[in-house]
């Protein structure tokens, strides 16, 4: 009998209870700190002895109470207070503040100021009173800035700065910030540039230059070039109002972050390029890491982004260590590494659904795609072989259940936390998905392929950007039909907690069964004896 192991799966999970329980009942760190070290001595002194099934049990459950205790640690009462406790809870017309912080993403065009100013959030560290002191705080202000982009001279990701100006209300649209900070190069100074962001300004910089390149022959059709450059580059400022709400109706705007379709995409592109130079399968990590990794700076780094990343650096490392890749194993590492450098992730409605949805399905989706393969099976009477066409049309249908399996899993799954999160269903999403995605896959594929002809010959990206220009006004197109199915898309704002629970319970208890059965066969690269 195959039992599979995955201890990196209960070590995760229990890091994020810990890191939960620090939230809702925080204990003295000095406390849980020693807990947790006995616990790990004692697991250490067990491991020393003979294996008998109650004592592997006891070490295990020993190992398990250490991470739940470091995790515990982690989060704790703040030594900072939050900065909407520093700062008014109304702010007054033209109030001049002056705040130091670090540029937490890439400034970008603000549309409502002709493109005069650039806007970009800014983790505040510390407010500066005008009676000289000095508070050291948390907390995030949207800042408006005025000036012109220049490395060295303008505020640049992962740079600390000390900005004085106007604070303001956010405009209400804005779900993230609640305070606006308008200031301009005249009233701004560097405070510090790490090697960290000098790295991001270079990844940055090859960002803006694959931008410019996506415009070559197709500069007038600006919606388009937006939408291309919001998938592929994570531009979403770029993305049209119209060409936004047609995605956010058929529940389709979770296209945009950047995450395994778009590393795949990368990936395959790297590795076609290896195996092209008939470089060994165990080396490819040492290429293709290094490139994923600058793809994830340039882009944002956004939860979806590193963990789809680090799933990849995964896979590849497993092949170099002649290894068995695993799939939860891989999401289970993403998880911990993204939640050990910054705990706070864990409460951000990006991670939640990123790493909700690919749970989901990778749960659910053998189960779906399994009963809808069915639907294209041959005729096991049928003596005459089937025609060429009819062959071509089961193959056809199998890709395009799979999409279908793929979809019905993520909505199943998000459904109820977008319902909680932003107010609203769409259950047109089920058929948007199986359109949206092929058609994301072609047009992030064509402007991939733009950016890496572009580099040699302007003619080779002025081709695939016609290409991706056509593949985004079908895509476009079809949207517009699918919005125009009655009920298609529901604003649910009083979603109850109870609702969510009830939702995710009763399908906990459905794929309980479906496993109990033995009804999902486990791929052989993820078996281990």
């Amino acid at each position: 009998m195959r039992v599979l192991r995955r201890p990196l799966v209960g070590i995760t999970l229990c890091y994020m209870l810990g890191l939960i329980l620090g939230r809702v009942a925080p204990v003295d760190r000095g406390l849980l700190v020693a807990l947790g070290l006995s616990a790990l001595a004692l697991y250490l002194g067990l491991h020393w002895h003979s294996s008998s099934p109650r004592q592997t049990a006891l070490r295990a459950a020993l190992l398990l109470m250490a991470v739940i205790a470091v995790g515990w640690a982690r989060v704790g009462e703040p030594h900072q207070p939050s900065l909407d406790v520093v700062l008014p809870s109304r702010i007054l017309k033209d109030w001049t503040v002056t705040l130091r912080g670090r540029v937490a993403a890439d400034p970008v065009p603000e549309r409502s100021n002709g493109g005069t100013g650039y806007r970009f959030p800014l983790s505040v560290t510390v407010v500066e009173h005008e009676d000289g002191t000095e508070q050291e705080v948390r907390g995030r202000v949207d800042v408006l800035w005025f000036g012109s982009l220049t490395y060295g001279a303008s505020p640049s990701y992962g740079e600390s700065w000390r900005m004085k100006g106007t604070l303001r209300d956010a405009p209400s649209w804005r779900r993230q910030q609640t305070r606006r900070l308008v200031t301009s190069n005249r009233d701004s100074a560097l405070v510090y540039r790490g090697i960290a962001a000098r790295i991001v300004h270079f990844c940055l910089a090859f960002r803006h230059h694959a931008s410019d390149t996506l415009r070559i022959g197709v500069a007038d059709h600006s919606e388009a070039v937006g939408l291309v450059q919001a998938l592929l580059l994570g531009y979403r400022s770029e993305l049209s109002r119209e060409a936004h709400r047609l995605f956010v109706h058929t529940g389709t705007l979770h296209i945009f972050a950047i995450s395994g379709l778009h590393v795949g995409i990368v990936v395959g592109l790297i590795l076609f390029a290896l195996s092209a130079c008939s470089i060994p399968r165990p080396r490819w990590l040492w290429f293709v890491a290094p490139l994923l990794i600058a793809y994830t700076l340039m882009t944002g780094m956004k939860p979806s982004a590193v963990r789809a990343c680090i799933m990849a650096i995964v896979f590849l490392s497993a092949s170099a260590l002649h290894r068995r890749a695993d799939s939860y194993s891989a999401v289970a590492f993403a998880a911990l590494a993204i939640l050990a450098c910054c705990p706070d992730t864990l409460t951000e409605a990006s991670f939640t659904l990123s790493f909700t949805v690919v749970t989901g399905i990778l749960l659910i989706f053998p189960h779906i795609d399994r009963r809808l393969q069915l639907l294209w099976a041959p005729d096991p009477w049928q003596l005459e072989r089937e025609s060429l066409m009819l062959r071509v049309g089961r193959v056809c249908g199998r890709r395009l259940t799979t999409v279908a399996a793929v979809s019905l899993s993520a909505w199943l799954v998000s459904a109820p936390l977008i319902a909680l999160c932003f107010g609203r269903m769409a259950p047109v999403a089920l058929l948007a998905n199986v359109w949206v995605v092929p058609m994301a896959f072609l047009i992030v594929l064509a402007g991939a392929l733009s950016i890496v002809t572009g580099s040699v010959a302007a003619f080779g990206a002025d081709v695939f950007n016609h290409a991706a220009l056509a593949l985004t006004h079908i895509m476009l197109a079809g949207l517009k039909l699918l919005v125009m199915i009655p009920g298609g898309f529901l604003k649910v704002p009083d979603t109850s907690l109870w609702i969510v629970a009830c939702w995710y319970g009763v399908l906990g208890m459905v794929l309980l069964y479906l496993y109990a059965r033995h009804e999902a066969p486990v791929p052989d690269w993820l078996d281990e004896e």
